[in-house]
């Protein structure tokens, strides 16, 4: 029986096989600690190494295996860990893979902090976006529309909210020539006849209370652009509008470096066609089979964690899964 998502505990990284169109690597970070969601409990993990250089060595072989036996010939992976991690990832990594960068995304993961003194405070993570091949997908994000946007959204009809953008000409780019509800522009129209009567049936033109003075060019009618099929700024490679998990959000915290729901979805709806397969080789919280299928575009994921004690925290929404638990190999 074929399920949606496919969650194995109690395996190690290099064991996995399956294969994908994105990958997610967001391993432990190499920061010395070890990390527990509670005292006592069992569901914690590890983070302490010899040294830097063990842990860069470790992170390249694992970055390796995804790439070579995971990844689909025009798949994305995201490497999420701090700055000098990833610098040092990026420069282990051969010619032909780094030429394979698509962006580096700096992710401003809280809010400032008032406890420094000799340093700018340190808030961001970063993501390098690799894509194997030439034909990957991507699908830009768009922000919300900034206040002074929305401020010029001031007419409104039946449909809804909206601001006035251009259907006629300009002296410099003259339109189609031709007469419509006795409205012959000075400069044409910026498109062809059929296409203003199809607008005009669908009440898309804002046409003046006051006669239009051809003379002078007032008067003009408009396109109608509505406010909820406006696009704010495309997202670029600063994500400064998804703050890491507090106390007081509904997105509860479960595991110790658990990633905002919001921001995987960002991730998985711009990086993965729909009905392609994600993978997360270190699952922790199952954030990304929540975001899969809360996007609910026919996503099928693959989730992989050496701890067996995560199945207590798996979200209870999520449907459609399948669990395989197994005792972990020595590597």
């Amino acid at each position: 029986m074929e399920y949606k998502h496919a969650v194995t505990l109690g395996i190690d990284v290099f064991e996995v096989k399956e294969k994908a169109d994105l990958i997610y690597l967001d391993p432990p970070f190499g920061t010395q600690k070890n990390y527990s969601f509670t005292k006592g409990s069992d569901l914690s993990f590890e983070d302490t190494w010899n040294s830097k250089e063990e842990y860069v060595e470790w992170l390249h072989k694992v970055f390796k295996h995804l790439w070579d036996d995971c990844l689909n010939p025009n798949g994305i992976i995201y490497s999420h860990n701090n700055f000098d991690t990833n610098a040092l990832l990026y420069a282990a990594l051969g010619s032909n893979i780094r030429g394979k960068l698509i962006s580096t995304i700096y992710w401003n993961r809280s809010h400032p902090k008032n406890n420094i003194s000799r340093g700018w405070g340190n808030t961001a993570d970063t993501l390098l976006m690799f894509a194997k091949g030439k034909n990957y997908f991507f699908q830009v994000e768009y922000g919300e529309p900034s206040d002074i946007t929305k401020g010029t959204y001031s007419y409104t009809d039946d449909h809804g909210v909206y601001a006035l953008t251009p259907i006629t000409g300009e002296r410099n780019r003259i339109g189609h020539r031709f007469k419509y509800k006795d409205i012959s522009p000075k400069f044409g129209w910026r498109y062809n006849s059929c296409a203003i009567e199809k607008l005009d049936s669908k009440n898309g033109i804002h046409f003046s209370d006051k006669p239009y003075d051809e003379k002078n060019n007032r008067n003009k009618p408009y396109k109608k652009k509505y406010l909820e099929d406006s696009k704010g700024p495309p997202i670029m490679n600063i994500w400064n509008d998804i703050h890491n998990i507090t106390r007081s959000e509904d997105d509860k915290r479960v595991y110790p470096t658990q990633k905002p729901t919001k921001f995987l979805k960002r991730i998985i709806q711009s990086s993965c066609p729909p009905g392609g397969t994600i993978l997360d080789p270190f699952c922790g919280s199952f954030v990304t089979v929540k975001a899969a299928q809360e996007l609910d575009n026919d996503y099928r994921t693959v989730s992989f964690d050496k701890s067996v004690a995560l199945e207590k925290i798996f979200p209870p929404r999520v449907t459609d899964v399948v669990f395989v638990k197994k005792a972990l190999t020595n590597h």
